[in-house]
C-alpha cells in the first residue's frame, strides 16, 4: 500500500497497488510530487515506468479504482463524473472514502510512501480487517483515522472511515450528494432518510461538515461498530437499486 500526503491540506489517501505491479514502484519509493486537478480527478506524476505491454487500457473509469495515465507516468484517483482524457490502466485500489479527494489542491506539494498503519488503529484494523475490507490508517486534518473498502458486487463499494475516541466509535460512509435548500433536495434527502431509519438500527443519513449527505453511525461499543458496518453492506446495494445512488 502507498500513501499519498497532500503537505498543505494534511490530508492522506491510501491506494493498494495490484500484485504485478508492485515490482515498478518498490525503487522508486519515497518521492515527491505536485498534486493536479481536473474536473473530479485528482492526478500526479511519478518516477514510476510501466511497460506498455503490461498494461490493459480503460476507456471506461470505475470508481474506487486507481489508474496509472502513461503519457505523463502519472497515477489517477477518480472521485466524481470524470473519465479520463485518454485512456489509462488500473492498477490498484483506493482505500477508503473518495469524498476526501477533495481535499486536495493543484499545485500542493505531496510525498508518496508506503504506508504504514498507525499503531493506535492495529485493533480497530484487525476486527474491520476480519470482514474482508481493505484498511488503513489515513490522514484526516488534525486526526488519524481507519479507512476501509470493500467491493459488493459490481461498483457497488462500501467505503468508510472511522475515527476512534475515548467514547466509543463514529463511522461515516462515502459522500452521495452535497445537499442544497432546493425543495427537491430536501425531498429526496427526507426520503432517503426515512428509507435508511426503516431497516437499520444503527445507520442514519446524516450530513458531514460540508454538508454532504453521508451514512454515519455512533456507537459504543466494537461489536456495535461491526453491526453497524454490516448493515452498511445491506444498505448500500438497496440504495443503489432503488434510488439509483452508490459509492
Amino acid at each position: 500500500m502507498l500513501e499519498i500526503i497532500d503537505k498543505v491540506s494534511n490530508y492522506s489517501c491510501v491506494v493498494s497497488i495490484h500484485e504485478k505491479y508492485v515490482k515498478y514502484f518498490k525503487n522508486t519509493l519515497p518521492f515527491s510530487t505536485k498534486l493536479n486537478v481536473w474536473k473530479e480527478e485528482v492526478y500526479l506524476n511519478t518516477p514510476v515506468k510501466i511497460p506498455s505491454n503490461e498494461l490493459v487500457p480503460a476507456y471506461k473509469v470505475r470508481l474506487g479504482r486507481l489508474y496509472y495515465w502513461p503519457p505523463e507516468q502519472s497515477l489517477c484517483l477518480f472521485y466524481g463524473a470524470s473519465e479520463a482524457y485518454t485512456p489509462v490502466s488500473e492498477v490498484g485500489t483506493v482505500v477508503g472514502p473518495l469524498y476526501y479527494l477533495r481535499y486536495f489542491s493543484s499545485g500542493d506539494e505531496a510525498e508518496v510512501r508506503v504506508h504504514e498503519l498507525s499503531p493506535q488503529l492495529s485493533r480497530l484494523a484487525k476486527y474491520v480487517g476480519s470482514l474482508g475490507y481493505l484498511v488503513a490508517s489515513v490522514v484526516n486534518g488534525d486526526v488519524t483515522a481507519l479507512a476501509a473498502t470493500k467491493f459488493l458486487g459490481g461498483d457497488c463499494r462500501s467505503s468508510f472511515l472511522v475515527f476512534s475516541e475515548d467514547f466509543g466509535y463514529h463511522l461515516e460512509s462515502d459522500a452521495f450528494f452535497r445537499l442544497s435548500e432546493s425543495l427537491n433536495d430536501r425531498v429526496l434527502f427526507s426520503s432517503l432518510k426515512s428509507y435508511v431509519n426503516s431497516l437499520t438500527k444503527y445507520l442514519r443519513l446524516d450530513i458531514n461538515e460540508d454538508g454532504y449527505a453521508v451514512l454515519t453511525a455512533g456507537v459504543g461499543t466494537l461489536n456495535e461498530l461491526l453491526e453497524s458496518i454490516n448493515e452498511l453492506e445491506v444498505i448500500l446495494p438497496l440504495l443503489k437499486e432503488r434510488f439509483g445512488i452508490y459509492f
